[in-house]
């Protein structure tokens, strides 16, 4: 039997070789002549191994390793903050005030986290889009760079015109890195104001 070792960055990998020599060969078959791959997941980095064994009597084993991108996004979340004229009464829930205390109208912004391998991710290099729909024809874009963010202030609040109902936000953001988008979605019901 013959061992090799390769150091493949970070990671060493041993091979073993064997085979026969002179003699009569024979072709296993059964479970002698097998494949079999196991994958280990760490938090950073992913090893993919595989042992393949065929005739005649020759193993390999191959490893490769990556590690994940400091910028990659497993979760996407999305709520209302700053509202204005409307009470929170439960999860995602609020009740508008009366009319005549609200000079510019009922409002809600909006909070965005993308969530990584360690926690929120923390780049103005992604691709976010929002789409908030709702009563009366509401359908409104909002755009920005920041993987986690908000879209705050007077120019930027979601103005529901003291409209109840169910407003649906609808979050994408792309990785800096490229990759599909991870997306979120979230209804915020408005109840109307009951005095």
């Amino acid at each position: 039997m013959k061992f090799v070792q390769l150091a493949l960055g970070s990671v060493t990998v041993a091979l073993a070789v064997a085979g026969c020599t002179g003699g009569n060969q024979s072709t296993p078959s059964g479970p002698s002549a097998s494949s079999s791959t196991t994958t280990t997941t760490t938090t950073t980095t992913t090893t993919v191994t595989t042992t393949t064994t065929t005739p005649p009597s020759t193993t390999t084993t191959t490893t490769t390793t990556t590690s994940a991108s400091k910028t990659a996004i497993s979760s996407v979340t999305v709520g209302a903050v700053g509202t204005f004229c409307m009470d929170k009464v439960g999860p995602d829930s609020y009740q508008l005030e009366p009319d005549s205390s609200c000079s510019r109208g009922a409002n809600f912004e909006l909070e965005w986290h993308a969530r990584g391998e360690n926690g929120d991710v923390k780049s103005d290099d992604c691709t976010v889009v929002i789409d908030v729909t709702g009563p009366n024809g509401l359908n409104e874009r909002r755009r920005s760079s920041n993987c986690t963010g908000g879209s705050r202030g007077y120019d930027n609040a979601v103005y529901i015109k003291h409209v109840a109902g169910d407003y649906v936000v609808a979050i994408s953001i792309t990785p800096p890195d490229g990759g599909a988008p991870v997306t979120a979605t979230k209804t915020i019901t408005i109840l109307p104001n009951r005095g």
